[in-house]
């Protein structure tokens, strides 16, 4: 996907492996950049790369304190 390219709602759905109703509320929320509306939606791919970096590197985050968190309580790390 090119980060110059405009997307429709259900492209950006497919690509983040989401609703279309998920991805309208990111939307509404700013977390991801957008013109027009309805059937003149168009979504910046660029903003949408960005949107999914930051929600990885959340899910790391997450992931990684919840791991520090079972090592401090004892719990055995499985694989």
């Amino acid at each position: 996907m090119s980060a110059a390219a405009e997307l429709t709602l259900p492209q950006a759905a497919d690509a983040l492996n989401a609703s279309q109703r998920f991805v309208a509320g990111l939307l509404q929320a700013g977390e991801i950049e957008h013109q027009g509306e309805d059937g003149d939606l168009r979504i910046s791919a660029s903003s949408l790369l960005a949107y999914r970096r930051r929600d990885d590197a959340e899910r790391r985050r997450a992931a990684d304190e919840l791991l520090v968190a079972d090592q401090e309580a004892g719990m055995p790390q499985g694989r």
